[in-house]
């Protein structure tokens, strides 16, 4: 009661504001970023690349399974990855915000994006595991916490799925990835991650959840170490993916 009580003081006191545009939030709007700025998210939608999902004209609109070029040139080791939507204006500035600027609260707004994108475009995705992308132990110990694994989490508590925190790791710290070429992004998480108990994914469908999906070369990579260590299939979700 207590709480609560302060709560409603220091609400009065310093009205919410909006976290993306800074408007004061009416009383009715509990999330953290105003309905406005949300509605401004550019989702991503068909036709896409049927292995990674990358937005593709409409010219392909009733294409057979259409595979972009970067898939056809490069080897994927996920079956399949989706982005909910483009990684620009508020869908960027709230992951920014959730991944840099702890807060860490924001994953309720992010994970419920994801779930809304699995009900529509994956309702019969079957999956036995769910698993974040892992960070380094130095990462871990800079952010407090992996905000994959916040999303995971969410998820897999929504859909009664099982997750998987501790079996993929990252053994290797690495440059982050936003700091390279493309070229150098494809050899900088090269031998990375690392599967502990194959026992435990072997023949085994698995999602993997990250909050943002750039030239797929994460992905890939965690990818390659579950198909290598005996996994059936890896889907890969993320929030944002820039086009």
């Amino acid at each position: 009661m207590f709480k609560a009580l302060f709560r409603l003081i220091v609400d009065f006191v310093f009205p919410p504001k909006c976290l993306t545009c800074s408007r004061f939030l009416k009383e009715e709007e509990n999330d953290p970023v105003c309905p406005e700025c949300w509605a401004e998210i550019q989702l991503i939608a068909p036709p896409w690349c049927e292995r990674c999902g990358f937005p593709l004209a409409s010219s392909f609109e009733g294409t057979a399974a259409p595979i972009c070029r970067e898939c056809r040139k490069g080897k994927r080791y996920f079956h399949q990855a989706r982005a909910v939507g483009i990684y620009d204006g508020t869908l960027r500035k709230t992951i920014h915000l959730f991944k840099y600027r702890q807060k860490e609260s924001l994953h309720q707004i992010l994970g419920e994006l994801l779930l809304k994108y699995l009900s529509q475009h994956w309702s019969d995705l079957k999956v036995d595991f769910i698993l974040p992308v892992p960070l380094h132990r130095k990462r871990l110990r800079w952010r407090g916490f992996n905000q994959a694994e916040l999303l995971a989490r969410m998820i897999s508590l929504n859909l009664d799925l099982p997750l998987l925190t501790e079996n993929l790791q990252r053994p290797r710290f690495t440059t982050p990835q936003i700091e390279l070429t493309k070229k150098e992004r494809l050899t900088n998480l090269r031998g990375a991650f690392k599967v502990r108990k194959s026992e435990e994914i072997e023949g085994l469908s698995l999602l993997l959840i990250d909050d943002v999906f750039t030239t797929g070369a994460t992905m890939n990579e965690c990818s390659r170490a579950l198909v290598e260590a005996g996994a059936s299939k890896v889907y890969c979700l993320a929030l944002a993916r820039p086009i």
